[in-house]
């Protein structure tokens, strides 16, 4: 018996082929396209370990075979552990029957029993709880691949309330090339996971409808997507996907045109961890968090673009309620809030569970808007960190056009603001808060000023420049000289523009290198953060090289001389050194007047 054990291992049992295709006239045994089952559930009936069932284009009904009852909505195309089936076939009556094209020849998986249903989910009554289901499915093989799955309605009692395209539980399929289209559940209208870790593929979540996660929804389960999206679905919390107490995986994927009537139109997390890499939140909306919500969550997130977004409330792109989310490389642009945070909002709790505290590294704010906050606002639980970041030409209708902090702590390193509006705080608005800034660049639009203070808030700014002016080691009043504001497009505030620093900058050379935090070796193009630059006299502090301000490193183009190098000196009577004489140095010159800081003086 071990001799025979031992031999078996690594062996691969190769099974048969089962066709199936509705047009087959021959002896329905499922031996042969001409033979062809015609009901999808006679040839699982007779499916075994390692079979694989190919489909022809069609459509094909849970309640149809030999084994099912017609009209019983409890029935369901049941996977089976080590079975691949597979649609997408030409099938019976074709020149090569064997051709399989998934968009030509349209393999369809439906509930809709009676074949009557409406458009808008009328009409579906009767339709099947489940389309598909796995319980306690492996990924010995692909699965599911090449099948639209459509019609489920998920409208009964658990679990017959969850899953109405496909119900998991306890299992991890791997699908691939399949979509869920209009189906509806109660708690995940495409499908529902529970305890499981489906792996898809190149799959289409579209215009599925639930209470909680209209595409996906998720529960104490570790999914893993890759090139799949989320179109048109529509839910209460969630359109998109719905994560309770889980772990999803992302990759390259996309949530467009999704809607949450409450939280989050692209994706809602409740106490759950998703990664996800590469991914895009496009035109979602919802009352809160119109991209992604997180509600005691804490996503990381790298590389991912949040556009277009909506929230009638709160957080345009994202909105973070005590959790602490990771965000890396990422782009928030032209996202839209009524009242607090465009791009980003986060808030948390006094007692339970806490404040918000997202790390925000290398990432992007363009276009954003709010009544308050229009790229980041956060309130009094809200206690974000941000390095190498840019918030350029946000607005805000009344206060910090790029960042409005109400009561909250910020903390921000080789941050850049450039072309911010609001009426008060172009650039940052504090109201009994702190924020702690150095190495940073705010110069926005002198019609407003830059930071608007108030309500015993504390600022801290070191080596930093400041339009207006700022007081604090370091700090400097000068035009950063960025490359194009407005970039090649001639538009404010779209992707093209330009903050880096031109050959010449006063923001060169000019920060504190004790004030980078540990770890953080690059700038936001990805180019080392220490750089000296021979053309530049160090000003700023520490052993050189020292770091330039801002969140790009050293200078872009040729040296072609700006005010204030060793061949364009200061004007005279220049006391703030912006290279003009003008009311600003009389005020500095007022406030001065008859200062002597001479021993004889004391």
């Amino acid at each position: 018996m071990l001799m025979f054990a031992t031999s078996m291992v690594g062996t691969t049992f190769a099974g048969k082929i089962i066709y199936v295709d509705a047009d087959a006239t021959g002896g329905n045994n499922g031996s042969s396209w001409a033979d062809a089952y015609i009901y999808l559930q006679d040839a699982f009936a007779a499916a075994q370990f390692s079979d694989e069932i190919w489909a022809a284009a069609g459509t094909y009904k849970p309640d149809q075979g030999a084994a099912v009852t017609p009209g019983d909505r409890n029935a369901t195309f049941l996977l089976i552990n080590g079975v691949t089936v597979k649609g997408g076939y030409a099938g019976f009556g074709e020149p090569d029957p064997n051709v399989r094209d998934i968009e030509v020849y349209k393999t369809t998986l439906s509930g809709d029993l009676a074949g009557d249903d409406g458009p808008d989910f009328t009409n579906n009554a009767e339709n099947s709880y489940h389309v598909v289901t796995a319980t306690t499915t492996t990924s010995t093989v692909v699965t599911l691949d090449g099948f639209t799955i459509t019609a489920g309605n998920a409208n009964g009692t658990e679990p017959n309330n969850c899953g109405g395209g496909m119900y998991s539980s306890w299992s991890r399929p791997p699908l691939t090339n399949c979509a869920f289209t209009a189906n509806f559940g109660q708690n995940g209208g495409g499908m529902y996971n529970d305890t499981s870790s489906p792996n898809l593929t190149n799959c289409k979540f579209i215009r599925n409808s639930a209470d909680s996660g209209a595409g996906m929804y998720n529960s104490s389960s570790i999914p893993k997507l890759t090139n799949c999206t989320f179109t048109a679905n529509a839910a209460r919390e969630g359109g998109g996907m719905y994560n309770s107490s889980s772990t999803p995986v992302l990759t390259n994927c996309a949530f467009t045109e999704n809607s949450g009537v409450g939280s989050g139109g692209g994706m809602y997390n409740g106490s759950s961890s998703p990664n996800l890499a590469d991914c895009t939140f496009t035109g979602n909306s919802a009352i809160t968090g119109g991209g992604m919500h997180n509600d005691i969550s804490s996503p990381n997130l790298t590389g991912c673009r949040f556009k277009e977004n909506i929230a009638a409330s709160n957080g345009g792109g994202m909105y973070s309620n005590a959790g602490s989310p990771k965000l890396t490389n990422c782009t928030f642009i032209q996202n839209w809030a009524v009242t607090f945070g465009g791009g980003m909002f986060n808030t948390g709790d006094s007692w339970w569970p806490g404040a918000s505290t997202p790390n925000l590294t290398n990432c992007i704010f363009t276009g954003n808007y709010a009544q308050s906050g229009g790229g980041m606002a956060s309130d009094s639980y809200g206690l974000p960190t941000l390095v190498n970041c840019i918030f350029n030409k946000n607005w805000a209708a009344t206060s910090g056009g790029g960042m409005c902090n109400s009561g909250s702590g910020t903390a921000m390193t080789n941050c850049t603001f450039g072309g911010n509006e609001s009426g008060e705080g172009a650039g940052l608005y504090n109201a009994a808060g702190n924020a702690a800034l150095a190495n940073c660049i705010l110069w926005d639009p002198d019609w407003s000023g830059e930071i608007w203070t108030h309500n015993i808030s504390a600022i801290t700014l070191t080596y930093s420049d400041v339009r207006d002016g700022w007081p604090g080691e370091g700090n400097i009043n000068a035009d950063p000289c960025f490359v194009d504001p407005d970039g090649p497009d001639g538009i404010p505030g779209t992707e093209d523009d330009n903050l880096r620093l031109r050959a010449g900058s006063l923001c060169i050379d000019a920060g504190d290198n004790n004030s980078v935090p540990l770890g953080i070796t690059t700038d936001l193009d990805g180019n080392p953060r220490f750089v000296d630059d021979p053309n530049t006299l160090d000003k700023g502090n520490g052993t050189p090289p020292i770091v330039d301000m801002g969140a790009y490193e050293g200078a872009q183009g040729a040296l072609t001389g700006v005010c204030g190098d060793s061949g364009h000196p200061y004007p005279k009577g220049d006391l703030n050194q912006d290279c003009l004489v003008d009311f600003a140095d009389f005020a500095e010159f007022a406030d001065n007047w008859l200062v002597c800081t001479a021993p004889e003086c004391r």
